[in-house]
Order: structure tokens, then sequence, then C-alpha cells
């Protein structure tokens, strides 16, 4: 679940975390760099704080889905300057319904580029879905019909995993997650 950029003397490796953080670390010296928590995990600070054991039972789960690279070397000079962006894209997987983009190009001060859910994903489950970067035709009337797009399945509806009295599994018929977004 890590993901590499950046020349060999300024590698940095991203690591998302189950206590919610997205960790940029350096590969050179394995300092971190940076930390990144989503707004929406904000709120499980203080309970882990405070969590004095950690249990299958009580685990909640932060960042845990996979990180995307997007290296766009423009002038194909094999360095990062110019024009050239570095883009991260990454779910939450068990942590819950949203997709982040981050523009690190500057691995020392990165920038949210987007951060989507169901408000606009409509019927997105668990972001299990590991993001493909790709390219698109597009036919808008642009000359460059070219475009980057992410690739990603509708996740995964949690209420699969409730139990009936028994302690059975209940198959239910999918509300979210039963999607394909680009």
């Amino acid at each position: 679940r890590i993901a590499f950029t950046g020349e060999v003397s300024d590698t940095v490796v991203y690591v998302p975390t189950n206590d919610g953080l997205l960790h940029a670390i350096s590969g050179v010296d394995g300092s971190e760099k940076w930390a990144f928590m989503p707004k929406q995990l904000l709120r499980r600070l203080g309970p882990l704080r405070l969590a004095s054991t950690a249990t299958r039972a009580n685990h909640s789960y932060g960042l845990d889905g996979d990180v995307r690279v997007l290296k766009l070397d423009i002038d194909q000079n094999g360095k990062i300057d110019g024009d050239d962006r570095v883009w991260i894209f990454f779910g939450m997987r068990a942590g819950g319904n949203r997709y982040y983009a981050l523009d690190v190009t500057k691995y020392d001060d990165p920038k949210l580029l987007w951060d989507i859910g169901p408000e606009t994903l409509l019927g997105v489950g668990q972001t299990w879905s590991q993001p493909v970067v790709t390219r698109v035709n597009v036919k808008d009337g642009n000359t460059d019909a070219e475009k980057f797009v992410l690739i990603f399945g509708g996740g995964y509806d949690p209420r699969q995993d409730v139990l009936d009295a028994n302690g059975a599994q209940q198959y239910m018929v999918d509300d979210v997650g039963n999607r394909v977004y680009m």
C-alpha cells in the first residue's frame, strides 16, 4: 500500500495508515516529511488517543487503501521541473467512502486537489477499489481529446457484514457500491 515518487536523491514513500493519516516519508533517510489527515477523520483523534488497547472487535479503520501515482514528466528529462506534475490518488477503503487527490509536485508542499464522496459519487460504498489512472479519448471539440481519468469500482456495501440473530451472514441486495466510476 505504498507509493514511491521523486528522483533517487529525493524519493518519497507514501503510506496510508489505519490511524487516518497518509504519511510522506523520505526514501533517503526515513524521516517523515509530512502527514495528511482527511477532515472526515479528524473526529477519530480523541477516541484513538484514549484507546488503551486495540482488538479486532473495536478496531477502526482510517486510510487503508492503495496509493496511485501520476508522474507527468512533460519534457521527459527525468526530473520534475517546469510544467511537470506529480499527483497521488487514494481511497479510504474500509475507513469510508471517499477518494482523494493530492498534488505532491513539490514534495515538501502538498496541495489537496479534491476529495469526492457520496455527494458527488451517488451510490459509492467503502472505497476498496484501487483507482486506475489512464487516458481516455473524449471528443468535446477540443484539440486535445486525450483526458486523464481515474477509473474505480463503486466500493463495498458494509451492510453485507450484518449478522442475523443466530450470528449467520445476512445477504442483502447492495444499495451502494454496485457501480463503476470514471
